[in-house]
């Protein structure tokens, strides 16, 4: 079992391995688009592919790939284009781009067409904006692929080793969407306990999105479904918890111990 990295040495390592070291199909196309996409500006990989990797490693690695570029929009639209004679490539209503490699997706966008940017949520100064941006703390991780330089909050790697889960930005385009994902990372993966302000955040969306109806979007979107496996008693159970003495809420949607293979 891969331990979780302690460390940006230690991730940097499985990044590199991943990125810069391909021995098959899937990455050596994620190789060559992303050496592409670093003719337009910086490439910076993003979110819960590099927190996968961090929890996991890389040889079950089976998550969307999200990649931000520093250019213009225009550009993009204009590289888009050509890697569309070679790849399945789809463009969302937000301005960015999904282009489908043998094995993963590839989630691709420009950095000012962030929807948190463009809808005043966030301020953006830089490219570590978007570390404010993601739902919870241990999304907001960014990997630079030229400097293989690891952008993170100081404390990034002790939330992971403690399993600590934080709400980072509530507000979603998608607020079903955003809620499904919180709850299959809790469910899927090693988090043992909750903060406040992402507990509260689950009671006010659950009491306004079933859990039934959670079920049914997420076997419209995931090939895996794990709500499924989860009964509504032990949501309600969670629901119920109460802070500890160190402020922070234990996770019970975990305890299944369920080997899932997770997809973000």
């Amino acid at each position: 079992m891969t331990k979780i990295a302690s460390s940006p040495s230690i991730l940097r390592q499985r990044l590199k391995r991943f990125l810069y070291a391909p021995h098959n199909t899937g990455r050596l196309q994620v190789a060559r688009i992303s050496q592409q996409l670093s003719q337009l500006g910086p490439v910076f990989l993003f979110g819960g592919a590099i927190r996968d990797i961090a929890l996991d490693g890389i040889r079950y690695f089976s998550s969307d790939l999200d990649f931000v570029i520093q250019c213009k929009p225009e550009s993009l639209d204009q590289t888009m284009q050509v890697l569309s004679l070679s790849y399945p490539v789809s463009q969302n209503k937000f301005g960015g781009y999904r282009i489908q490699c043998d094995k993963w997706w590839l989630d691709i966008w420009s950095l000012e067409n962030t929807w948190a940017f463009k809808q005043n949520h966030v301020n953006f100064e830089s490219a570590s904006s978007l570390l404010a941006t993601t739902i919870t703390n241990w999304d907001a991780i960014l990997f630079e692929l030229n400097s293989q330089k690891i952008i993170c909050q100081p404390d990034y790697f002790k939330m992971l080793q403690q399993g600590i889960l934080k709400l980072n930005l509530a507000v979603n385009p998608n607020p079903e969407g955003a809620l499904l994902r919180v709850i299959r990372c809790l469910i899927a993966k090693p988090v043992n306990w909750l903060e406040p302000e992402l507990f509260q955040y689950l009671k006010q969306q659950l009491s306004c999105i079933s859990y039934q109806d959670l079920r049914q979007y997420e076997l419209s979107q995931y090939s895996s479904c794990y709500l499924n496996q989860v009964s509504v008693e032990l949501v309600n159970e969670q629901l119920l918890q109460s802070v500890n003495p160190n402020g922070l809420i234990q996770n019970c949607l975990n305890q299944l111990n369920f080997e899932f293979k997770y997809h973000d």
